[in-house]
């Protein structure tokens, strides 16, 4: 039904449009034709307007914001690998406070001092083959 109503719409707006421009010509002439037809035209697109100004305002707004996003969100991943770097070495992982009991997790600490515990047995074989 709604289409029906707005095919019929659309079709007769052609005769709208000759009836209305069949009305400027009996408008009297003190106003002039061309001058009633600006302010008709800018009356009935003035909405037009404001929507496109409001759209457009939004958009460099929208674009903006998602400039400022994207640095911050890169400097945010910077700065998370630098942490996931420090967590996986020296064990800074501060989430949990390290309150869970029975982790098997080594830090950076212990591996570093297990390095070094295998770096002097290698040297120290080194040394008595020498």
């Amino acid at each position: 039904m709604l289409v029906i109503f707005i095919a019929r719409a659309f079709f007769q707006l052609p005769q709208k449009a000759e009836q209305f421009l069949r009305s400027l010509h009996q408008i009297p002439n003190t106003m002039q034709r061309p001058t009633l037809l600006i302010v008709l035209i800018v009356i009935f697109t003035f909405p037009l307007w404001i929507g496109l100004g409001a759209g457009l305002i939004g958009m460099i707004a929208g674009l903006f914001a998602g400039l400022v996003g994207l640095i911050i969100g890169l400097i945010g991943a910077i700065i998370g690998i630098f942490a996931a770097l420090f967590d996986a070495l020296f064990g800074w992982d501060l989430s949990d406070h390290h309150y869970t009991l029975g982790s098997t997790y080594m830090n950076g600490y212990v591996w570093f001092a297990l390095l070094l515990v295998i770096a002097f047995i290698i040297t120290r074989k080194n040394k008595n083959r020498a």
